[in-house]
């Protein structure tokens, strides 16, 4: 299994100074979950991850082994990094089924392989809609990106809030979906924003401010991150309880 790690990285966007010298590994099998407010870099962090940004201003990105800074972003996901976004990026003019095609197609990322049946049996809901090309709840969107990035075979899944704007029921869903990955042995790269989420699934959280990383620890309670997001994010307990109950 794989390790990813990075070392001192920085990184510029648009001519700003987003990524300030971040340090962390991802540990093979393991879920590691970046905490922060909008605005922190996260979303940055992980493009440069997937050498969206170019080559890092500085510092390291070692991939199973390989050193893979300068490396252009087109063989990331042959490496066995598979790439969850924000915006998911489905396909629209394609239906369910040509969505999950497309990454079989393109996807060599030496982990274990997933057929079409595999990502039905893991979402039912996308068997139903297989042959949709509209229509898609933003529940399912996310069940696709997620199962798309599953049929690169990758051994690495980096994802970029997978329950924002989700309901109660369909956040729950990602996480039983992500909890069935972890115990496959998947390494996992989790921005997110809700903190109950967080220690449900986290081996290890970081909490990011201003292109840094302020804060680390493993194995969280809610109690315990709340407690940390208003000491070193500035984010008011009474902000947080209130997100905790959505």
């Amino acid at each position: 299994m794989a390790d990813l790690q990075l070392d001192d990285l920085h990184a510029h966007l648009a001519g700003a100074y987003i990524i300030q010298g971040i340090s962390l590994t991802v540990r093979a099998g393991e879920t590691v979950v970046i905490l922060g407010q909008n605005g922190a870099g996260k979303t940055t962090l992980l493009r440069a991850v997937m050498g969206l940004l170019g080559p890092p201003s500085s510092g390291g990105i070692l991939w199973d082994g390989h050193e893979i800074s300068a490396e252009p972003a087109w063989l990331r996901a042959p490496r066995g990094i598979g790439y969850v976004p924000q915006s998911r990026r489905i396909f629209p003019s394609l239906t369910v089924e040509e969505n999950l095609r497309v990454s079989q197609v393109v996807g060599a990322g030496g982990g274990e392989k997933w057929t079409m049946a595999d990502i039905f049996s893991l979402f039912p809901n996308l068997q139903e809609r297989r042959h949709s090309r509209t229509g898609l709840s933003g529940g399912e969107q996310q069940m696709l990106a997620i199962g798309r990035a599953l049929m690169g075979a990758p051994k690495l899944i980096l994802l970029d809030e997978p329950t924002e704007g989700l309901s109660p029921l369909m956040v729950s869903r990602v996480l039983e979906v992500l909890k069935t990955l972890r115990q496959r042995r998947y390494s996992i790269l989790l921005i997110e924003q809700n903190f109950r989420f967080a220690a449900s699934i986290a081996d290890e959280i970081h909490f990011m401010r201003g292109g840094r990383i302020v804060y680390s620890g493993r194995s969280m309670s809610e109690s315990q991150i709340a407690t940390i997001a208003e000491a070193e994010l500035g984010i008011s307990r009474r902000i947080l309880e209130a997100h905790a109950k959505n």
